[in-house]
């Protein structure tokens, strides 16, 4: 498919995912990539915290108890748009709005895989996954969502045709290369002016026992494939009337 290239693009997240085989990775990682790019993000780091809650019941009560543990801690640059989280056995590279295209974006993959330490990088990756969240703002008017949309769900006849809300999640695989993409497209709250949202959030990954090196950049021909074909799908979800909302 035609590459387009739109003076606003959507994008509100891209994300590259690496999951190393190696395990208990975080510090190992954060130690590494805070000191070698410390220039590059030095911003204040934030924790993301994984919720656990467990419960026992007992003919009397029921009772319940959470935990609260880091699961990802980021570095950031000093105007928070590119991020690298840091987890047991990852390493995600993120670039928020505005996005500045693939290039740029690779370029700070490439920069964040070159300062992953040696001891990590022998045992390879078991999975990549590239994610691309998009957050389209539509008109005012009360058009249909099937003027910017070519894949909105049918309705059964009896219902009635005006859709207020909207969430549909679908999972497709490939079995040539054993990717799996996972799509959800929703509605999200209108505008304070009343316009309609629109969320296009597109998740493929891949995985192998292991999938491929790390030194031998056999990473690259998989992100490169998984980020054109997201771009594909992403054009296939869209029409012409959406894309003049990009220029």
């Amino acid at each position: 498919m035609t590459r387009r290239i739109y003076p606003k693009p959507p994008i509100v997240e891209a994300v590259v995912e690496l999951r190393f085989v190696a395990d208990n990775v975080a510090e190992t990682l954060l130690e590494a990539l805070g000191g070698k790019l410390s220039s590059q993000y030095p911003g204040d780091r934030k924790i993301q915290e994984l919720v656990e809650t467990s419960g026992q019941v007992s003919p009397e009560s029921v009772r319940t108890a959470s935990r609260r543990t880091p699961h990802v801690t980021f570095l950031r640059s000093s105007d928070g748009v590119r991020l690298i989280g840091c987890g047991a056995k990852t390493m995600s590279v993120h670039n928020l709005a505005p996005y500045a295209g693939w290039e740029s974006f690779f370029e700070q993959i490439e920069e964040a895989v070159a300062a992953v330490p040696s001891g990590l990088r022998g045992g390879g990756l078991e999975a990549i996954s590239v994610r691309y969240i998009d957050r389209m703002t539509l008109p005012a008017g009360g058009h249909p969502f099937t003027d910017y949309l070519t894949i909105m769900p049918p309705c059964p006849g009896p219902m009635p045709s005006e859709i207020a809300e909207f969430h549909v999640v679908t999972q497709t695989m490939d079995s040539t290369d054993s990717s799996i993409a996972l799509l959800t497209l929703a509605s999200a709250p209108p505008t304070p002016e009343g316009r309609p949202v629109l969320l296009h959030d597109l998740h493929l990954h891949r995985r192998g026992t292991p999938l491929c090196g790390v030194d031998d950049r056999g990473w690259v021909d998989i992100v490169n494939a998984l980020h054109e074909r997201q771009r594909d799908v992403f054009e296939a979800s869209i029409t012409d009337k959406m894309r003049e909302l990009f220029q």
